[in-house]
């Protein structure tokens, strides 16, 4: 028997930014997850767990510790789990020569809802 078939689907969302989070926290609610959060990588870190979240949403420019190393730490512990990072400044991680390999899906700010939703099951298929 399968229990987890009626499991409410888990987002951790991780930004600094109160709009941003206030947006997509909206936006996951209405697509069926329960939202937890965090303002930075090292707060959200703590509260990882493998296989606790369907989707991480974390943006990149963050005190603490950034999307970027938040992401890779996060594949060390489970390589599977999906990511994706929210930016509005994607230029500067080419600038700085970083890899957005830690990631699964790089959602750039401003995004419509549509796109949101588009993304997240582009990210999490059939979830």
């Amino acid at each position: 028997m399968n229990t987890t078939s009626n499991a409410k689907k888990r987002a951790l969302l991780v930004d600094d930014e109160p709009v941003t989070v206030m947006i997509i926290h909206r936006l996951l609610t209405a697509a069926g997850y329960l939202v937890e959060m965090a303002d930075d990588g090292v707060k959200a870190l703590a509260k990882y767990e493998p296989g606790k979240y369907s989707v991480i949403i974390t943006d990149f420019l963050m005190p603490s510790m950034d999307g970027l190393e938040l992401a890779q730490t996060i594949k060390t512990l489970s390589p599977a789990q999906p990511i994706m990072l929210v930016t509005g400044f994607p230029e500067r991680i080419k600038q700085e020569g970083r890899s957005c390999s830690p990631v699964d899906l790089l959602l750039e700010k401003p995004f419509t809802p549509e796109g949101f939703s588009d993304a997240l099951a582009e990210l999490v298929p059939g979830d």
